[in-house]
């Protein structure tokens, strides 16, 4: 690398302190990988153990249950029209990688092993979310310091940590949707446009929630919005969404069959759809918004409710919830005062991209809003709750988060995250521990009654 920059014309200062750089930058992913994925390894065996997995809806509706069986086995539901081919692209996978453990004699094959991938799955998937995180707000020109707080504090969010550590989908579509923020990245700093890493964005967006593939042409758009001419853009995007169009269904339509048990009907469309229309009105739920919005990255103190699912003989009667959460003590308090005043202070610059149409700045504003706009809009009336969602939205709060780093007030910004993720970090670690606690206490009055 040295002998190539030189022979660049690049003088012998420059090209060692390229290479000092390029080191430190991988030093910071390395650590940040480090960081990360133990915690959600570690949370997602305690999970496991507890037997969370084993039951609907007890962390925040999430179904870890239903997640497990799909990705370690194949057949359970996970190919419908709304999650068009998330065990199509997690079974294998997991088939391939226990297969391969097996046979190089690091691990006996079967039932177990393939569980035991499937746990580490989303951990991983996770982890390199958080790296994507990092290499997203580099390109953005955050700094390495500003990129690396960015990054750290979205691999501590609550959201991150929960739903990280879960054999769910909802992480798998926080990976997609961030890897179409970074391609966003590109194309605002660069004018950078790879026709392959935007198909392989849709078809992850749109295999593993199909209404999330709308977030990922809002994005889409937004990046074309910087191309020119025109009439080539327009063809460029109808490309890249046919490409996603076509792998998908080319993903779906064999493993569908090889599968067997897939449920593409309208009519099942229908039903879960009309079966997870909220109760209450809409106008109510939409208040709490603001609120959950710093919910998924600095968690309240999460309430214990009675489980809506619960089954006989199930080991936990209860189930955890954030609808109606609030932040309690001074730790939770000024950690949530920390993280909403960098997204206010993120929406201010950003309303003035409007006055300076700065193009580039207009459209990752455009994308931020119109993201969590339209998860605002469409959990008021349709879901369980809006935590449950929060990956989906999360990638925008980075935007909004993020863009004060990007300014003439980085230095004060740079301090205020170092501070908002020391808050979040401590706070978000006792709440986990404070639920695996009503856990543990929940699983041994169980055994005691048994």
């Amino acid at each position: 690398m040295n002998e190539m920059l030189k022979s660049l014309g690049w003088p012998r200062d420059d090209v060692n302190a390229a290479i000092r750089s390029r080191w430190r930058l991988h030093a910071l992913a390395l650590l940040l990988l480090a960081l990360c994925l133990p915690v959600y390894l570690t949370f997602a065996n305690t999970l496991d153990r507890l037997e969370v997995t084993e039951q609907y809806n007890l962390l925040f509706d999430a179904d870890a249950n239903r997640g497990a069986k799909c990705f370690a086995n194949g057949w359970a539901s996970g190919r419908t029209i709304v999650h068009p081919n998330l065990c199509n692209l997690t079974n294998p996978l997991v088939r391939v990688t226990a297969g391969a453990l097996a046979v190089l004699g690091l691990a006996e094959g079967g039932a177990e092993l393939r569980h035991r991938v499937a746990l580490a799955l989303v951990p991983i998937v996770s982890s390199l979310t958080v790296l994507l995180v990092f290499a997203t707000f580099l390109t953005l020109r955050c700094g390495a310091p500003g990129a690396f707080l960015l990054a750290l504090l979205y691999g501590v969010s609550f959201s991150q940590l929960i739903f990280g550590s879960m054999p769910e989908h909802f992480a798998l579509s926080g990976f997609a949707l961030v890897l179409t923020l970074w391609l966003l990245s590109q194309a605002v700093e660069h004018r950078r446009y790879s026709l392959p890493l935007w198909a392989v964005a849709g078809v992850l967006s749109l295999s593993i929630t199909i209404t999330n593939f709308l977030l990922f042409g809002l994005a889409l758009l937004a990046a074309l919005g910087l191309r020119q001419p025109w009439r080539q853009a327009c063809r460029w995007g109808l490309s890249v969404v046919a490409l996603a169009f076509a792998l998908t269904l080319l993903i779906k339509l064999p493993l569908d069959a090889l599968y067997g048990g897939a449920d593409n009907t309208v009519g099942r469309l229908v039903r879960f759809t009309t079966d997870y229309m909220r109760d209450g009105g809409p106008l109510q739920a939409l208040a709490g918004y603001p609120m959950q919005l710093v919910a998924s990255i600095v968690g309240p103190e999460t309430l214990v409710v009675p489980d809506r699912l619960v089954q006989e003989g199930a080991r936990y009667d209860f189930q955890f919830s954030l609808e109606g959460a609030r932040f309690v003590g001074g730790l939770s308090q000024a950690a949530a005062l920390s993280v909403a005043a960098l997204l206010v202070a993120g929406c201010a610059h950003g309303l003035r991209s409007l006055v300076a149409r700065n193009r580039g700045e207009l459209a990752l504003f455009v994308t931020a809003i119109g993201t969590l706009l339209f998860n605002g809009l469409l959990h008021a009336f349709w879901g369980n709750g809006y935590f449950l969602y929060s990956q989906h939205w999360q990638f925008a709060s980075w935007i909004l988060l993020a863009w004060p780093l990007r300014t003439r007030l980085r230095h004060p910004a740079l301090a205020v995250c170092a501070i908002a993720l020391v808050l979040v970090a401590v706070n978000n670690f006792q709440e986990v521990a404070r639920m695996l606690d009503i856990l543990e206490q929940a699983q041994a009055m169980k055994a005691g009654g048994d």
